[in-house]
C-alpha cells in the first residue's frame, strides 16, 4: 500500500470514529443581563404597574405558618426578564420570614410574560427588582372590611 492511500484511510477511521464531546468543554455562550437603569425601555408587566400589583393581590396565598408566627413585612425578589418576556432566575434579595419568601418566589415564577426591555430598539434581558409585601390585618379590623377586600381573614380563615 501506498503511503497517501494509508493517510487516507488513517484519516477516515478517524473521521468516522465517534467524538464524545462534553458540555463543560465549550459552555453555552450566556446573553448579557442589563441592570434596568442601564436599558432605554424598562420591561413592563403587561397592563401596567397597577396592574401586576393587583395581580400580586389576587394570586398571593398568605402562608399558614407566617400567619401563626405573626410575620409580616416586605420581601424583595430579585429576577430576570428575559428577552421574551418570560419570568427567570427568582430569588429573595432580602427576605422576612421563610414561608414568606418562599410564597413570594412561587408568585413571581407564575407571573405572565412581560413586555421585554429594549436597547437599541431591541428586546433585552433585564434584571428586575420587586418589593412584595405581606400585611397582617389589625386586630381591630372587621371580617366586614376584609370580606370587602376578597381576601382570607388570617385570624378565623373566613
Amino acid at each position: 500500500m501506498s503511503k497517501i492511500s494509508i493517510a487516507v484511510l488513517t484519516s477516515f477511521l478517524f473521521l468516522s470514529t465517534p467524538v464524545r464531546v462534553l458540555a463543560e468543554d465549550y459552555p453555552l455562550k450566556t446573553e448579557k443581563v442589563y441592570n434596568i437603569a442601564m436599558v432605554e425601555q424598562k420591561p413592563e408587566f403587561k397592563g401596567g404597574e397597577t396592574a401586576m400589583y393587583k395581580w400580586l393581590a389576587d394570586n398571593i396565598r398568605y402562608p399558614a405558618e407566617a400567619i401563626a408566627d405573626g410575620a409580616q413585612g416586605r420581601v424583595v425578589v430579585g429576577f430576570t426578564v428575559t428577552r421574551t418576556g418570560a419570568i427567570e432566575n427568582v430569588h429573595v434579595l432580602r427576605g422576612r420570614h421563610p414561608a414568606l419568601d418562599k410564597e413570594a418566589i412561587r408568585v413571581v415564577k407564575a407571573m405572565p410574560e412581560w413586555n421585554p426591555g429594549r436597547n437599541n430598539g431591541r428586546p433585552v434581558n433585564v434584571s428586575y427588582l420587586l418589593p412584595v409585601t405581606f400585611r397582617l390585618p389589625d386586630r381591630t379590623e372587621s371580617h366586614d372590611t376584609i370580606q370587602s377586600k376578597k381576601t382570607v381573614c388570617p385570624c378565623c380563615g373566613r
